[in-house]
């Protein structure tokens, strides 16, 4: 998806990239569909927008996502998991937390 002058956008499931920019962020959050865009601009883009290509590998903030790759966000940023690593990102995320809280727990953190 091309966003018209505002640099590429590129939906990924239930939230959308955009290495540019979208009007009405807030407003667009507020109804459940995360958007991560570069900037916010006042300008809609509904006459600049045209599909480029569909299914294909994009380049955001100079990483590779793929078809298939997953994409996890917060207000902190997103990052891209390629496809074929999922499996051990998720395994080592989970070790990652297990050890985190089991640390937080001896020290009498409390953990919710």
């Amino acid at each position: 998806m091309d966003s018209g002058g505002q640099g590429g956008g590129y939906l990924a499931g239930k939230m959308i990239v955009v290495e540019g920019g979208v009007r009405d962020a807030d407003e667009i959050i507020e109804l459940g569909f995360p958007v991560f865009p570069r900037h916010v601009v006042p300008l809609s883009g509904k006459t600049r927008i045209k599909v480029v290509e569909i299914n294909t590998e994009v380049v955001v903030d100079n990483v590779a996502v793929r078809p298939g790759d997953i994409l996890l966000g917060d207000a902190t940023g997103v990052v891209c998991v390629p496809y074929e690593h999922a499996a051990e990102v998720e395994r080592k995320s989970r070790e990652i937390h297990d050890r985190d809280h089991a640390l937080m727990r001896n020290k009498g953190f409390e953990v919710t």
